[in-house]
């Protein structure tokens, strides 16, 4: 087993699978005998536990679907990536290899290796992951985005289809559906059609020093401490549902004082079930939004 606090032990209990990897070429064979068999039982291997160093690991998991005529989905592939401080960019007994099947293929792409799986560290900023789709026909498709992201150091996540040279939002904690079609055009059809990128945020002229908010009863009280805001005359605290559609939650006027360095404190009384996502714009005095 590749992660050591994993319940994984040398039995396989049912509903498992495994497959096989050689390490040399030539043929091969695997003999599974009555004596093998055990009624050992181990559920832990199917129920996600926290370990030390990587419990609560951040996840990308795409899954393809064939998109029928009454738009029902059937799924015909998936992928899945990892990242954890402990996981290596480099192709490692971590990650499994990908296993192809004679209808459509999707994959992980990572220096020269088709993967299903693949484990990496912690998301770089302007990092880059690549898609690899093949033996699709004439038809429809979906591509499925489920982020667990959060705890990856993700800011900001996008899809490009480099056919129709569009790039689509994809949330960092949640599903994102992106529909496409394969046509005549052979272009359509290229193994390297999609990628995902991971963006900075351009940084803000002030400087913020500090930024929390935390639940308080039944409210989620936002705090935030700036410094050098000599130019500053508000601050606008916006929220979200999904971290990318933003509605203004309050504004506050800056503090202005001499040496620049203020706290401010604001409320949402009326916070969602799930996830809320907040930002905080500045206000210049001349009104550039920051």
């Amino acid at each position: 087993k590749s992660v050591s606090g994993s319940q994984q032990n040398i039995y396989m209990q049912s509903g498992q699978a495994f497959f096989v990897q050689t390490i040399t070429a030539g043929v091969s064979s695997l003999t599974i005998t009555e004596n093998c068999k055990t009624g050992t039982t181990n559920l832990g291997v199917f129920r996600p536990a926290d370990i030390t160093g990587v419990s609560k690991i951040a996840s990308l998991k795409v899954n393809l679907y064939l998109r029928n005529i009454n738009d029902s989905l059937i799924c015909a592939d998936g992928i899945y990536y990892e990242f954890g401080s402990t996981f290596h960019d480099s192709i490692t007994m971590e990650d499994a290899p990908k296993i192809s099947n004679i209808n459509e293929n999707l994959s992980c792409y990572s220096s020269g290796v088709m993967l299903a799986l693949e484990r990496r560290s912690l998301i770089k900023q302007n990092d880059t992951l690549r898609l690899q789709l093949w033996n699709t026909t004439k038809r429809n498709y979906q591509l499925q985005f489920d982020g667990q992201l959060i705890n990856a150091g993700v800011n900001q996540a996008t899809c490009t289809d480099h056919y129709l040279g569009t790039k689509t939002p994809l949330l960092v904690n949640g599903f994102t559906n992106i529909n496409f079609s394969v046509n005549s055009d052979s272009a359509s059809a290229s193994i390297n059609r999609f990628t995902v990128e991971f963006k900075p945020f351009k940084p803000l002229p002030i400087y913020f020093t500090e930024l929390a908010a935390a639940v308080q009863e039944s409210v989620i009280a936002i705090n935030w401490k700036v410094a050098q805001e000599v130019s500053s005359t508000k601050y606008i605290v916006e929220k979200s549902l999904d971290g990318i559609h933003f509605e203004t939650l309050a504004e506050t006027a800056a503090a202005y004082t001499i040496n620049g360095a203020n706290s401010y404190a604001l409320a949402d009384y009326q916070p969602s079930d799930g996830l809320n996502f907040y930002r905080i714009k500045g206000v210049e005095l001349n009104g550039k939004v920051l």
